[in-house]
């Protein structure tokens, strides 16, 4: 059976999509740095460790919804 969604609905998921897709890139870009991260005595990542990834922010969500709303409406 299908559901014909609104507008609303296929933005919303979109950006829902967008939202745990970039999650999912930042916790693979983590994991990688962590496991790379100089470590101290204890085991502990050590405080003088760079290059930490930086939580996405919301301009980054958004810009993925739109590219990928940008997809579905255009095909490129």
């Amino acid at each position: 059976m299908s559901v014909n969604k609104s507008g609303y609905e296929i933005r919303a998921q979109v950006l829902e999509m967008a939202k745990d897709f970039v999650e999912n890139q930042f916790q693979s870009y983590w994991m990688n740095w962590s496991q790379k991260a100089p470590r101290d005595t204890n085991g502990n990542i050590s405080a003088s460790a760079t290059g930490m990834p930086e939580p996405p922010e919301l301009n980054e969500v958004l810009g993925t919804a739109r590219r990928m709303y940008d997809f579905v409406e255009t095909g490129k």
